[in-house]
């Protein structure tokens, strides 16, 4: 309980620290493929795709995107989420972001020997 208590205090202060520090997209980017177990909301993953057509959050996102899919292995569930949001910005963001994963698809192709195993349970 002391620990779970810790922990939310850590995470408390890095949210406020990205809200002072970034932009408010990048906060988005950061929500959208934090640690968590489930997906992000639609509506904000529909925001990203949509700010995907103006060229500077285009090069945040991919920036972002990329950083996402390079994390550690023990991070496994911040890359599920980022190739959740990969999909989705495929499917409804600009067509500069399709062909940016179409030049650096070499980067997702090495996510499919992933494989992660936490206390004895495979993960991915």
């Amino acid at each position: 309980m002391f620990f779970d208590k810790i922990e939310s205090l850590g995470t408390w202060a890095r949210n406020t620290k990205n809200k002072l520090t970034k932009s408010e997209f990048e906060c988005k980017l950061i929500e959208a493929t934090q640690d968590k177990n489930w997906n992000a909301r639609p509506e904000l993953v529909d925001e990203i795709c949509k700010k995907s057509h103006n060229f500077e959050h285009f090069q945040q996102l991919m920036d972002h995107i990329w950083e996402s899919l390079a994390q550690k292995e023990k991070r496994y569930k911040s890359v599920i989420r980022t190739l959740s949001l990969v999909e989705y910005v495929i499917k409804l963001g600009a067509q500069r972001c399709t062909d940016s994963f179409q030049q650096n698809i070499y980067k997702i192709r090495k996510l499919q020997h992933f494989h992660f195993i936490e206390k004895g349970v495979d993960k991915g």
